[in-house]
């Protein structure tokens, strides 16, 4: 199971949250009745001009390992409202050790849409074409202020790999109301 989060300054609760409820979802999954070999890794990601594009953290089975990581993940950065998306997704599809016998699913949790606007080679088209060649499906997790140009693309990530897309609220106002807190 492998997050690619969003770590710029507005995403601190959805951090927060998954530091929160990793033991849930790591007991979940070690309580189905295939016994599964659980591994977490991460693909943290922010934009050009923060302190980093990427931070890779590898597939562990260790969940202590995987919390110490989670642990030092902060929020921070961020500004322009669009994030590099497409670089996170390339790291998540081709630099990740994806067990070839396992089921492979991914989390992309942001609140930003992607920037469509640095002219890479690689997109998130490519990411999600590679990702369902390989077997990876991609849940998106939209929160907060995602605007329809950033849910357009979580939506054409999820279809194209078999996730499912999903957005979050916490009773916000304006662009983003309609749900309840919880």
């Amino acid at each position: 199971m492998l997050f690619i989060m969003d770590t710029t300054g507005s995403m601190g609760e959805e951090i927060a949250r998954l530091k929160q409820t990793i033991e849930i979802i790591n007991a979940n999954l070690a309580s189905l009745s295939s016994k599964p070999k659980i591994r977490f890794g991460m693909v943290l990601y922010r934009d050009r001009g923060d302190e980093y594009v990427t931070k890779i953290i590898p597939f562990t089975s260790d969940l202590d390992a995987f919390q110490d990581e989670l642990d030092k993940v902060s929020a921070g950065g961020g500004g322009d409202t669009p994030e590099d998306l497409q670089t996170a997704l390339d790291d998540a599809v081709r630099k990740m050790k994806w067990n070839e016998d396992g089921i492979r699913l991914a989390y992309v949790i942001t609140d930003a849409a992607p920037h469509l606007d640095y002219g890479q080679q690689y997109t998130y088209v490519d990411a999600a074409r590679d990702a369902a060649r390989a077997g990876i499906k991609i849940f998106t997790v939209g929160t907060g202020g995602l605007d329809i140009s950033g849910e357009i693309v979580l939506r054409q990530i999820s279809q194209y790999t078999y996730g499912r897309y999903i957005f979050l609220t916490y009773g916000e106002r304006g662009e983003s109301e309609g749900g309840k807190e919880g």
